[in-house]
């Protein structure tokens, strides 16, 4: 451990057989467990500041365990674990403000369940529910001030030869919308 400034900073351990390695670009400064090329043990980056930005671990080079990640104000921004690198289990982020952003869970890298988007208010934003990574029942989208604005009623299927300007494809262009609001599980 060591002072960099008013920030307490612990040494990077790196599992037996890796090699401790790391880089400084005008964006981060970055350091990571090398085991002949590829990515094992702790990985950590720092903005400019010396506030650390993310931390996680890989495991022959996936991603696994917690992986955390703060703004550089030193605000929580995401936390989420990884399994054989993919998303597993709750994953939350947080405005820059410390206001809850987002929560729901993944399971092997997709969306599934219930999840909610927030305003920077706390309030809610859109709440939705995911099977296998698709938008399914109900999804309530509200405004600002948390009046209900609109909802969308989803069934679960694709529209496989969907024409543009078809009900079937505006309702695709309507999912991955969707999807993409709720993007957290994507590697």
């Amino acid at each position: 451990m060591w002072m960099l400034g008013s920030l307490l900073v612990t040494a990077t351990v790196c599992p037996e057989g890796s090699v401790l390695k790391s880089r400084t670009t005008p964006e981060a400064r970055e350091e990571w467990c090398d085991k002949d090329g590829i990515r094992h043990g702790a990985r950590r980056a720092f903005y400019p500041s010396g506030q650390s930005w993310f931390e996680g671990e890989y495991t022959q080079g996936k991603r696994s365990g917690a992986w955390i990640f703060w703004y550089e104000n030193g605000k929580l921004m995401a936390q989420a674990t990884y399994v054989d690198d993919k998303v597993e289990g709750p994953v939350q982020r947080w405005h820059d403000n410390g206001a809850k952003a987002l929560e729901g869970t993944c399971k092997t890298g997709v969306a599934h369940g219930r999840w909610q988007r927030f305003w920077p208010n706390g309030k809610e934003e859109v709440v939705a529910t995911f099977v296998s990574g698709k938008p399914t029942g109900n999804t309530q989208y509200y405004s600002r001030r948390g009046s209900l604005i609109d909802r969308a009623r989803w069934l679960n299927e694709k529209a496989p030869g969907a024409t543009p300007g078809s009900d079937r494809y505006l309702r695709l262009e309507l999912e991955n919308q969707l999807e993409s609001l709720f993007a957290e599980c994507h590697n």
